[in-house]
């Protein structure tokens, strides 16, 4: 078993960080969480005239919801499916994997509580409508982005699940995040120190510049919507006591992926290293072949 030292104090240095993301493509699911690579579940943003006097009821269309298999493990199957598609499977890069995973890696250092865990397996060389609020309310169907980025010496493709599209200024076309929050909380240093980490995070990986926060009541009605530049969220969180680092953040995640790559050698898909963290130094165990963990199908690794 191989172990990765956790000590904050070994990634508090000078990082040039994620350069920005590049899009490759994207693709859509449709309610019943199946593959479509085409735009059928991009959304646009239509921004209201006046943000600070909105109403928006957020448990209209809840009932009857159509709900996803929170059960159901997707894993990385659906950005397979897209490389695939566009004959990618050779693609130079050295990490595959969802924005959602990049996300909690790069969280780890200020949220030692979260433990996690993650197979890995190397393999050929790398581990348009109108907005209508009364529409009934699904989290099946769902537009994604994949992109491409590198941090340190280190080339991802990943996907990420974006909300809608805006066409404003100053960014031009760029993606954009929705998010609420009640207008109690944004007074907390508890929004400082997780809310803006964790939206910053989810937000520079995939290269989005602009949130959308509603300020809503306790009935879940929105009455004014804030907007945050990802950028800015490091600053904004700045003056809390012991504030996030996003040099941390990006200097934690790239030594990570270089204990992968000096751990994880033998080019097998049927072969899966476990990857955990419970709040001490992270470790690395080789599992047998075929492990109930194995999660590369033929219909990828054969292509």
């Amino acid at each position: 078993m191989a172990r990765f030292n956790t000590d904050i104090g070994r990634f508090d240095y000078p990082n040039s960080g994620l350069n920005r993301p590049e899009e490759l493509g994207c693709f859509s699911l449709d309610i019943n969480r199946e593959f479509h690579d085409d735009t059928s579940q991009r959304k646009y943003f239509i921004k209201p005239s006046n943000y600070d006097n909105v109403s928006f009821d957020l448990t209209k269309g809840y009932e009857g919801m159509v709900k996803r298999d929170e059960f159901k493990d997707e894993q990385i199957d659906h950005l397979l499916k897209w490389i695939n598609n566009h004959e990618l499977g050779n693609m130079q890069t050295h990490f595959i994997c969802r924005r959602g995973l990049l996300n909690r890696l790069m969280r780890t250092m200020y949220a030692k509580k979260d433990d996690w865990k993650f197979a890995v397996s190397l393999h050929k060389g790398s581990a348009d409508s109108d907005p209508s609020p009364d529409l009934q309310y699904n989290n099946c169907e769902t537009f994604y982005t994949v992109v491409k980025a590198t941090i340190g010496s280190h080339t991802l493709v990943y996907s990420g699940e974006v909300d809608a599209v805006s066409t404003d200024e100053p960014f031009g076309e760029h993606y954009v995040e929705f998010k609420t929050i009640t207008h109690s909380a944004l007074q907390r240093n508890s929004f400082k120190r997780y809310k803006l980490r964790n939206w910053w995070t989810q937000s520079v990986l995939v290269g989005v510049p602009e949130i959308v926060c509603g300020l809503r009541d306790d009935a879940g009605i929105v009455t004014k919507l804030q907007t945050y530049t990802t950028q800015d969220l490091p600053t904004m969180a700045s003056d809390i006591p012991a504030p996030w680092k996003p040099n941390v953040c990006f200097n934690f995640l790239d030594k990570l992926l270089d204990f992968i790559k000096s751990n994880v050698t033998i080019d097998d898909p049927r072969l899966v290293h476990l990857l955990e963290f419970s709040g001490r130094d992270a470790t690395c165990n080789r599992l047998p072949r075929d492990s109930e963990y194995a999660f590369l199908h033929k219909w990828y690794t054969h292509n």
